[in-house]
C-alpha cells in the first residue's frame, strides 16, 4: 500500500504503479523459470552421461569374465 500512495504523490495514476508491478513480477517469474531450466537441463546432461556409461562398463565386465 505504501508504493502505491507514493506513487499517486508523485503523480502517477495508481493503475500504472499496479500494471509496473505487475510486470517486474512477471519477469522475476521468467527469471526463475529459465534458472529452473537450466538446472534440469544440467540434471539431465549428467543422467544421460550416466545411462551412456553403464552399458560400457558392464559390456566390459561381461567380456572379461
Amino acid at each position: 500500500m505504501r508504493l502505491e500512495i507514493v506513487l499517486i504523490k508523485q503523480g502517477a495514476p495508481p493503475h500504472d504503479a499496479s500494471s509496473c508491478l505487475q510486470e517486474k513480477e512477471s519477469s522475476a517469474v521468467l527469471c526463475r523459470q529459465k534458472a529452473v531450466q537450466t538446472v534440469y537441463s544440467a540434471q539431465a546432461a549428467d543422467f544421460l552421461f550416466l545411462l551412456d556409461e553403464k552399458p560400457a562398463a558392464l559390456s566390459g565386465g561381461k567380456g572379461r569374465g
